[in-house]
């Protein structure tokens, strides 16, 4: 086993020896540092000393003699407690709805690859992952490189920073990694006149994105306002903590945060946005009194942002009385129970804000047709998604929302040749696959 130090290293977690060793003699080809572990227990012990920038993890485990720990412990792990580590969940059957809710719920940004493609396919993913690029920068045996002069940057952050860029996600960084990303900003900058840099967020998550704050990768996120098509989520919880987890869930996921600590600030927001999702507290105990409620909050999305699902969520959501008081606020608002924790919650706004339908999924902040891996950037495609996904069946949009969801439906006809359309009856919209019937 290596030392931890600032080296990039990758985890694998494999129960078949001779495959641990493929996939290990990959990593150490492509200059990191393989970390072999061919249990659980193995993985979450060197977990305790390592901090690496990439997990490869067999979820199946099959040959794997039983330790007391689990695949799932590892995941939950790395979610918890290592988010400068990207995951790669391999598995059969991945490709199902089913199977990626699951994988969801245990890392809500694991990136998935379906096992019955072989290995092959899993290395070479890994490979691409490990020689990722960005703007002037790019992964070369395990450090950054600045191309035009040729210099590096050895630390592993800049590795993670890179290789999260070409996911299309953030990192989340100890004390000392921060202090490392701030080296790698300053390298950037004034060592080698970088076009890229180091975007700071809150609770020390960070991404790359060009100077002049355009993001640019596969699949950009939009991050202006309504005036483009940008996919926002409405946060309306008055613990500043668990306001930030939240943002930090939805920024993760490639789409926007709009926050509010109290209603009233809510209520303005509305004014000027159009979310895809909102997340509501509906026991408001911390927030500042003012003359405005949540009870308007919801009412004002039910009567005027018919294409946002809200999620609602409540110390005692399961209660008969709770859930009648939320229907009459908001006949579609979906309910999360607080006693479920905060895990819960991200992890419904995750699957939520990765719903799939037919040959068409939520990535980055847009939609993709599979097939073709094309792309359509406007926030109506998100929302009529997502309402698909929550079983909201269809969604109610204003006139220039309404003009978006048609080039939307054209797009899906002319252009990718999608299974899935869009039915519409004047103002109210939604998916189908090609047949008529609405498929889940």
């Amino acid at each position: 086993m290596s030392k931890p130090g600032a080296h990039a290293e990758v985890l694998v977690l494999e129960d078949d020896l001779d495959q641990l060793r493929r996939i290990g003699a990959a990593v150490s080809a492509s200059g990191l540092v393989p970390l072999l572990a061919e249990h659980p227990r193995k993985a979450l012990a060197m977990l305790e000393v390592h901090r690496p920038v990439l997990a490869v993890v067999d979820l199946d485990m099959s040959k794997a003699a039983w330790t007391g720990r689990s695949v799932a412990e590892v995941l939950d792990r790395l979610y918890e407690r290592h988010g400068v580590c990207t995951p790669i969940v391999y598995s059969v059957n991945v490709g199902s709805v089913e199977r990626r809710d699951w994988i969801a719920g245990l890392h809500a940004y694991a990136l998935v690859q379906e096992k019955q493609e072989g290995e092959e396919a899993l290395i070479q993913r890994m490979r691409r992952l490990l020689r990722a690029r960005f703007g002037d920068l790019a992964i070369q045996d395990g450090t950054v490189r600045h191309v035009p002069s040729g210099r590096v940057f050895t630390h592993r952050v800049g590795v993670s920073l890179l290789l999260a860029k070409r996911a299309n996600l953030e990192v989340a960084l100890d004390d000392s990694e921060a202090r490392a990303v701030r080296r790698f900003q300053r390298w950037l900058r004034e060592e080698v006149g970088s076009a890229v840099r180091v975007r700071p967020y809150r609770n020390r998550r960070y991404e790359l994105e060009v100077a002049d704050g355009v993001v640019r990768s596969s699949t950009p996120a939009q991050r202006g306002g309504p005036a483009g098509g940008g996919a926002e989520v409405l946060v309306l919880e008055d613990d500043p903590d668990e306001r930030q987890q939240v943002e930090g869930v939805v920024s993760r996921l490639q789409l926007t945060p709009v926050a509010s600590g109290d209603p009233a600030r809510a209520l303005d927001l509305l004014q000027r946005h159009r979310p895809v999702m909102a997340i509501v507290d509906l026991n408001m105990s911390q927030a500042p009194p003012t003359e405005r409620t949540v009870r308007e909050v919801l009412g004002r999305l039910y009567e005027r942002h018919g294409g946002c699902i809200p999620i609602v969520y409540s110390a005692n959501a399961r209660d008969v009385e709770t859930l009648e008081w939320i229907a009459t606020q908001h006949a579609y608002a979906l309910v999360q129970d607080k006693r479920d924790g905060e895990s819960g919650l991200r992890e419904r706004i995750a699957r939520l804000l990765r719903a799939r339908f037919g040959d068409l999924h939520v990535s980055g902040g847009r939609v993709r047709h599979g097939p073709t891996g094309k792309d359509f950037p406007h926030r109506v495609a998100v929302a009529l998604l997502v309402a698909t996904r929550a079983e909201s069946a269809e969604i109610v949009l204003d006139d220039s929302e309404g003009r978006a969801a048609r080039r939307f439906e054209r797009w899906l006809r002319d252009e990718v040749n999608s299974v899935v359309h869009v039915r519409h009856d004047r103002t109210h919209y939604e998916l189908v696959v090609a047949n008529g019937a609405s498929g889940r």
